[in-house]
């Protein structure tokens, strides 16, 4: 964990750095090639992801390319390089479903980043 990093989780309120830790397990179990980086505002891997506290609720934010509408239709917002899903507790994660978007969201940046469009 770089200082960056461990400087941002350890500003968190306790009820949010269990939701980020909760997450971000998920992120570096998973996804052991992604490489985490700490910034002021969250934690970020590659453009894929982002780990941010937004007032009440923390954001997992999502690189959307290669998206499909029906896809994107899993996340909120209408940002067209990232959207987002929010988190209020550890009870609104839920692994196996949370997973299964983060691997849909990391096939298909990984399938733009072999194949940019022309």
């Amino acid at each position: 964990m770089d200082t960056k990093t461990e400087q941002y989780l350890q500003r968190q309120s306790p009820d949010h750095r269990l939701i980020i830790d909760e997450i971000r397990q998920l992120i570096l179990t998973h996804f052991p090639d992604i490489k985490e980086t700490g910034m002021i505002e969250g934690l970020w891997y590659e453009g894929i992801f982002y780990l941010a506290t937004i007032g009440d609720h923390v954001n997992l934010g999502v690189g959307v390319k290669g998206l499909n509408a029906d896809e994107l239709k899993h996340f909120q917002g209408k940002g067209k390089p990232q959207r987002h899903l929010k988190f209020f507790s550890t009870a609104d994660i839920h692994p196996e479903e949370l997973l299964a978007l983060m691997n849909l969201v990391y096939k298909r940046n990984q399938e733009v980043q072999e194949n940019p469009p022309e």
